[in-house]
């Protein structure tokens, strides 16, 4: 759990809801209903559906009375009223942005951390569905997971109102997870809610919980929550497992974790061949392996796009493949418009989904408007603050942009969320490149390299030492660029760029051609991109450039 300074107040209470989950005859989707539970139960017992309706219970608004000062008003409210005085009183904390903080998981099972960090993530993306208030990414958030930091400091560092957090436990057939939305104010303090429900049914946690927490939101803001769909399909419990392992292995951003994270995409897809959010899981996680290199641009960003759209044809209300649509729309096909109109629809849909943002970003930079990437990056930051590759690519962005203090202390400022993250001390060398300072580059190349090495920091590795002067050197790299075996996949581009700083333009536009040919990603950052500005004169480079076909 998470220490905070200040215990809540004396009336902080929990009720337990028992989820009961029965397939919809009409249309196979799944009913959830949440009956209140002795607190501690362990089964989570409901009451007898022919028990009067539940009214006020008295030892909690005693205690609420006592905490307000109000008791001969409350005496006799419902605990509807009630809550909704307590949620719009005078001193009411209005709460615009919130993050939920990692599930911790009590479980002795290890392999339990993955369901756990599922659910969180799930229960994030439901968030955005139910509720119109900012919600910050889950990859921040799990920086947070088992800290000792106290409430205050996370909600400063995260820069929202309030934080949900909680717990989760899997015994045997059974999950219970505890959840409760905490200000740091003692103006406003809400419930904890005790969640028991079989394992089976554990896809229905994630659409209950956000519907609550976000009723009690809105509560505050005096506003109805966003509607959702009424109706929710569930595959079978082992699908979800495997979805949510996917999802598990895929917040992890490296090479193997991605391969990983594609298996259990396709193994939940064995168990539910219509389950569409595996589909969007292996459409994102193509564009990465992509993006990153690790498989060519051809064989990447096609199967983006092929899962993409299979995941919505059979849910085209999904964000996330709208989003890696558009990415190898326009990172693959070159086809500007169309990924336009998928970002526009994705962030539509879902506007907290930082990937939208950041991706959206990267689209800015390609057609060559460095502020509007600029705009994009920075709010995809606001929904995910710790993510270290949103901090770097914004570095990087400023760069494209030509400001390059705010480049160094953006660079900077990642490095000290991860003093040994890579693309950081890339980005640091991107800096030192647009300002000459290639000594300077250098170092940090190679710092990056040492921390592990990708296509893109060898490359880079290799321009720098041209630039400086180091042929030798730079000769050395371009060898090793273009005998390069597998895992990773390098660009044409790549290896146009080294030629381009070396001097050598024939075999620069050579390769920027094949680069075109093969469909290589990285060529759509032809028209920022400094590391080959000395080819801009050419007479061979506006046609290349008219090829790609990028909007004015």
């Amino acid at each position: 759990m998470y220490a905070y300074s200040g215990e809540l107040d004396a009336w902080r209470a929990a009720r337990t809801i028992a989820i009961k989950c029965e397939p919809d005859p009409n249309d196979g989707a799944v009913k959830v209903e949440a009956e209140e539970a002795p607190l501690g139960h362990p089964e989570g017992a409901k009451r007898s559906t022919d028990a009067p309706a539940r009214g006020p219970r008295p030892w909690l608004i005693g205690s609420i009375m006592a905490a307000v000062g109000v008791s001969g008003f409350l005496a006799g409210m419902p605990w509807s009223g009630l809550r909704q005085f307590v949620a719009r009183g005078p001193n009411v904390v209005r709460i615009q942005s919130l993050a939920m903080l990692p599930l911790a998981n009590l479980s002795s099972d290890a392999e339990q951390e993955y369901l756990a960090d599922g659910m969180t993530e799930q229960i994030v993306a439901q968030l955005a569905k139910v509720s119109s208030v900012r919600v910050i990414s889950p990859s921040s958030a799990m920086h947070y997971k088992n800290t000792k930091k106290a409430l205050t400091e996370i909600v400063r560092e995260l820069n929202v109102d309030a934080v949900v957090e909680g717990s989760f436990l899997r015994s045997g057939t059974r999950i219970r997870m505890t959840v409760q939305l905490v200000t740091t104010s003692r103006e406003l303090h809400f419930p904890a809610d005790v969640y028991e429900v079989d394992a089976r049914n554990a896809q229905a946690l994630p659409l209950h919980v956000a519907r609550d927490i976000g009723s009690k939101i809105h509560a505050g803001l005096g506003t109805q929550p966003s509607g959702s769909r009424a109706s929710e399909k569930y595959p079978d419990p082992e699908t979800y497992e495997n979805y949510l392992r996917g999802r598990h292995f895929l917040a992890m951003r490296n090479a193997e974790a991605m391969k990983k994270a594609v298996t259990y995409f396709h193994q939940a897809l064995r168990g539910e061949p219509r389950y569409a959010p595996a589909y969007a899981g292996l459409a994102v996680a193509y564009d990465l392996l992509g993006s990153y290199e690790v498989l060519p641009s051809n064989e990447s960003f096609s199967k983006a796009k092929q899962f993409a759209n299979q995941a919505l044809q059979l849910d085209n209300t999904l964000a996330e493949a709208y989003t890696a649509r558009a990415m190898a729309a326009f990172f693959w096909e070159f086809n500007w418009s169309a990924a336009d109109q998928d970002f526009q629809r994705a962030m539509a849909l879902d506007p907290n989904l930082a990937l939208a943002h950041h991706w959206y970003g990267e689209y800015w930079t390609s057609v060559g408007k460095a502020d509007r990437a600029v705009a994009e990056l920075k709010r995809a930051r606001e929904l995910d603050p710790l993510s270290l590759p949103i901090n770097a690519t914004l570095g990087r962005v400023y760069r494209d942009a030509g400001q390059y203090e705010e480049a160094l202390q953006q660079c900077r400022r990642t490095l000290d969320l991860h003093p040994l993250f890579a693309m950081g001390h890339w980005c640091l060398s991107q800096v030192y490149v647009g300002q000459k300072r290639y000594a300077a580059a250098i170092a940090e190349l190679e710092l990056a390299n040492s921390l592990g090495t990708t296509p893109l920091q060898l490359r880079d590795l290799g321009w720098a030492h041209a630039a400086a002067g180091n042929t030798a050197k730079a000769r050395e790299i371009l060898q090793a660029l273009k005998h390069s075996s597998q895992p990773t996949s390098v660009s044409p581009y790549s290896i146009a760029v080294v030629h381009a700083a070396l001097g050598e333009k024939d075999e620069a536009f050579r390769w920027l051609n094949r680069a075109y040919a093969e469909r290589d990603s990285q060529i759509t950052y032809l028209a920022l991109d400094p590391e080959i500005d000395s080819l801009r004169s050419d007479s061979r480079f506006p046609p290349l450039l008219k090829r790609l076909q990028i909007p004015p």
